[in-house]
């Protein structure tokens, strides 16, 4: 009987985790219609569909090794450290949107700097398109 309890929560917790991703994405999706930017509600966008992502893997794969686990355990943590963040002060929605495009592009430059002569220009190319793209992002952003 507690197993079924602890499933039913799990559902609904993840049923409530799905109705705020699709709202969440509902209330940005009319921003950009609108031309806003609202940086609170693009990075709680992000944060909880990752989250939700998280949340499923944790439950679809309960017999999966501990430390397997305990990464998407821990990385649902962080999420609810940066979702606390996030609304703390609203403020901190664009520090963390900017963060983490500096981060995506330090990681692509890491990808960049491991190229040999075997690696395909089609890769490569993909790669300094991503990080043309964050750059621009980064410009609009300031």
């Amino acid at each position: 009987m507690e197993r079924n309890q602890d499933m039913q929560s799990m559902t609904d917790l993840s049923e409530e985790l799905n109705r705020m991703v699709s709202e969440l994405n509902e209330k940005s999706s009319k921003l950009v219609i609108n031309s806003e930017t609202d940086y609170r509600l693009l990075a709680l966008r992000g944060i909880c569909s990752y989250t939700n992502v998280l949340f499923d893997r944790l439950i679809t794969n309960q017999n999966a090794p501990i430390e397997h686990l305990a990464i998407s355990a821990r990385n649902l943590f962080e999420c609810y450290l940066l979702i606390a963040y996030t609304i703390d002060d609203p403020s901190r929605a664009k520090e963390f949107i900017s963060q983490k495009a500096f981060d995506e592009l330090e990681i692509n430059e890491g990808f960049l700097s491991l190229t040999t002569t075997n690696t395909s220009a089609t890769a490569i190319k993909m790669i300094q398109d991503r990080k043309d793209s964050i750059n621009k992002l980064m410009r609009i952003m300031d």
